[in-house]
């Protein structure tokens, strides 16, 4: 998990490597995923997501931290909750209130109190008819039979989320203003109404974000490829390496404090000489003028 966290904040910008592990922490959990497929089925996803999406990587797994738990226990896949979100995070440009949202629609859909300890295991009395509520605000006079939350021919089979808001984007200008804001407040909650409508109005996004996912698989390498050819990546890979590692190998803790202290004053003045210099590309040697590329190249 440590290369990996690493790996993933590596391409996800403002993402420490804790928040990192923390959130791919999470949605393991919530769903049970293997280590060994972390990076195809979360890292990739989240990366194709953040590359196409109007939100980033660090929003998906700030939005999947408050809700991944809640989604996964009522049978939302992670592809689905990751599209959910960001179908939400492209209107709202809030990871918390998008996170929020998604986790109140999946527990109030299916019943569950949002007061109890962990939101899964009290029923809440104002939703135990819940279903049979949403199911007559959505009767609209092109469909009579309303939408069910439910597969069809089933009473106890959920619909996945995904298909349920597709569903009801379909008759939603059908609705009246007044079905709609009653069908917000009833399955989001009045807290939530607001996020519940960006979702259910920016649709579209939920069903590319799932198409995009189809062809994510080494989004992360990818990216990583870019960034370990960075000028940055490579400056820091050498500090770390000649800074600590050498340094580490090669002398005692006092002795190294010592060095790093006599080093740093004379790289002090040798940034002092060479800002007077300017840039350069090439060094004189003689009657011979060579390309700095060249003599590392030539020396690699």
């Amino acid at each position: 998990m440590a290369k990996l966290s690493s790996q993933f904040a590596s391409i996800s910008p403002g993402m420490t490597v804790n928040e990192a592990q923390e959130g791919l922490v999470s949605i393991i959990k919530a769903w049970g995923i293997n280590v060994d497929d972390v990076e195809r089925e979360v890292m990739d996803n989240i990366n194709q997501l953040g590359n196409r999406f109007a939100e980033s990587n660090i929003d998906l797994v700030n939005g999947m931290k408050r809700a991944a738990a809640a989604l996964a226990a009522t049978g939302t896949t992670y592809q689905e909750a990751f599209a959910l979100f960001t179908g939400a995070q492209e209107v709202l440009q809030n990871a918390e209130v998008g996170g929020r949202a998604l986790r109140s629609v999946s527990m109030r859909i299916r019943g569950y109190s949002e007061s109890s300890e962990d939101g899964l295991e009290e029923a809440d009395e104002e939703l135990k008819n819940i279903t049979g509520d949403l199911i007559d605000l959505t009767k609209t006079a092109e469909h009579s039979q309303g939408v069910s939350i439910f597969k069809e021919g089933s009473s106890t089979e959920f619909k996945s989320l995904v298909d349920y808001f597709g569903e009801i984007k379909s008759i939603w200008s059908e609705m009246s203003q007044k079905q709609q804001n009653d069908f917000l407040n009833k399955a989001f909650g009045k807290n939530q109404a607001q996020a519940g409508a960006a979702l259910i109005q920016n649709y579209e996004a939920i069903a590319n974000a799932m198409k995009a996912m189809e062809n994510a698989a080494g989004s992360s390498d990818r990216e990583m490829g870019i960034i370990t050819e960075s000028l940055d990546y490579k400056l820091n890979r050498l500090k770390e390496t000649w800074g600590t590692g050498i340094a580490q190998n090669l002398f005692e803790r006092e002795d190294m404090k010592s060095l790093l202290d006599f080093l740093t004053k004379l790289g002090e003045g040798f940034d002092s000489l060479t800002s007077k210099l300017g840039l350069f590309g090439t060094i004189g040697v003689g009657a011979g003028v060579f390309s700095i590329r060249q003599i590392v190249k030539n020396f690699a």
